[in-house]
């Protein structure tokens, strides 16, 4: 069933398509000797994605000092990876966002995907060797599965939405039970399909952990990262509930070299972040969380949990000591 889910997702006339101008970027950065006029000219083209590109690298963000007037300086500044991914993240999000229709719930969507590029950028910034705006794409994308599965095959991905609005839990336990497959898998796939490097597809098709180990050494770690900012992003978006934010964090401490403290710092960070995101992007995603909200959610859930195994237990007690008088009577009336 997986294999022909997979099949009919990746031959639908509905799969979400990469525009020309990201096409152009994304082969001109594969060359060996393309130059920063090659990038501009072609980005240049798009009026919108220009005007786009320069917001964003004038924007907090990046914090940059100096204002940048041009694609060639922003491409100086800050770097001809940085720009290719800025890009092609404009460009896709754009498309998909056009194609939005039904009952999907987008904000939701766009909620997730953005909190975890932007957990998945401040991890790599405090993690050594890995690129810091790689690991954000990848985790923008790391959810493109969950769209392409209800556009193209909504017939079997609708029971997956009605399962996870009737009771939230991570919606890739939903899909492995009722496809088998998860949108991890169809997003690697998808990318693939699209012709980004083997390392990204890899790195998105394992963001759940699915096939991690197998994975080398440089597309492992990751692949490590966007599970890590993919769990906490379940956690800021509510498909995991507030008092296990511990779990998480041990979690995400025993898959990527990061310290406590650091990891403390970035989540600080998500919600200023995303917010920025959101703007810069256009994007409408809800109601998002801060670090300090969560924490305090996860303090009253603890409190009502505890609450409620006390009431539990005086409860228990209250009707042991019931039946034991009720035995004692008994025994009594016998005698």
């Amino acid at each position: 069933m997986a294999a022909t889910i997979m099949d009919r997702i990746l031959a639908s006339s509905n799969l979400p398509s990469v525009p020309l101008v990201a096409l152009k970027v994304l082969k001109l950065t594969q060359q060996e000797d393309v130059s920063i006029d090659d990038i501009a000219q072609v980005i240049q083209k798009d009026p919108a994605l220009t005007a786009k590109l320069l917001q964003t690298a004038n924007s907090p963000l990046f914090g940059l000092a100096k204002k940048v007037a041009s694609i060639q300086q922003a491409t100086v500044i800050l770097g001809l990876r940085t720009v290719k991914v800025m890009a092609l993240s404009f460009s896709l999000v754009d498309a998909l966002r056009k194609s939005q229709d039904g009952e999907f719930d987008y904000p939701r969507y766009w909620r997730r995907s953005l909190t975890s590029a932007a957990v998945a950028k401040l991890l790599a910034q405090r993690c050594a060797g890995l690129r810091a705006h790689e690991c954000f794409l990848c985790g923008l994308l790391a959810d493109i599965g969950m769209l392409a599965a209800y556009q193209c095959v909504s017939d079997v991905y609708r029971p997956v939405l009605s399962r996870f609005a009737a009771n939230p839990r991570p919606i890739q336990e939903i899909e492995a039970e009722v496809l088998g497959l998860t949108h991890a898998r169809i997003s690697g796939e998808m990318l693939r399909k699209w012709s980004l490097p083997d390392i990204l597809c890899d790195a998105v098709a394992a963001h759940h952990g699915e096939g991690l180990e197998s994975l080398g050494e440089r597309p492992r770690m990751l692949a490590s990262v966007i599970y890590a900012a993919a769990s906490i992003a379940e956690l800021f978006c509510g498909d995991v509930e507030s008092w296990r934010h511990n779990e998480v964090k041990a979690h995400c401490l025993k898959l990527i070299p990061i310290t406590s403290e650091a990891l403390e710092e970035a989540l600080e960070e998500i919600h200023t972040d995303v917010s920025g995101m959101a703007s810069l992007f256009k994007l409408e995603i809800g109601e998002s969380v801060s670090y300090e909200t969560l924490r305090t959610q996860a303090m009253m859930q603890m409190a009502n949990i505890s609450m409620s195994a006390e009431m539990e237990r005086a409860e228990a007690t209250t009707r042991a000591e019931q039946v034991t008088q009720e035995l004692k009577e008994v025994s009594h009336k016998a005698a």
